[in-house]
């Protein structure tokens, strides 16, 4: 599962070095633009809690000044019988 969340591959492309990360992010590219419009799961569950994203993303770009307004992402990490929570900043 850890090699399918962090070393995507598109389809048809070359073996890459890294790979991507999947974080559940639904979007595009336009006119070499990212434009984000949804999510794979709306829903974080973390030993039987609820916990929607952009909540998590918007409190931890609040309390930490070490994060830019937008350039947060939360998600969640699911290894089968334990889910983790997980963010990251750009």
């Amino acid at each position: 599962m850890t090699e399918k969340i962090f070393h995507a591959r598109m389809i048809g492309e070359g073996q890459q070095e890294d790979g991507y990360l999947r974080t559940g992010d639904l979007g595009f590219l336009h006119q070499g633009e990212l434009y984000v419009c949804g999510r794979t799961k709306d829903m974080i569950i973390v030993r039987g809690q609820n916990y929607y994203p952009q909540d998590i993303e918007h409190i931890v770009e609040d309390v930490s000044g070490l994060v830019r307004k937008s350039c947060v992402v939360a998600f969640e990490i699911d290894e089968g019988r334990v889910s983790a929570l997980a963010v990251m900043r750009r």
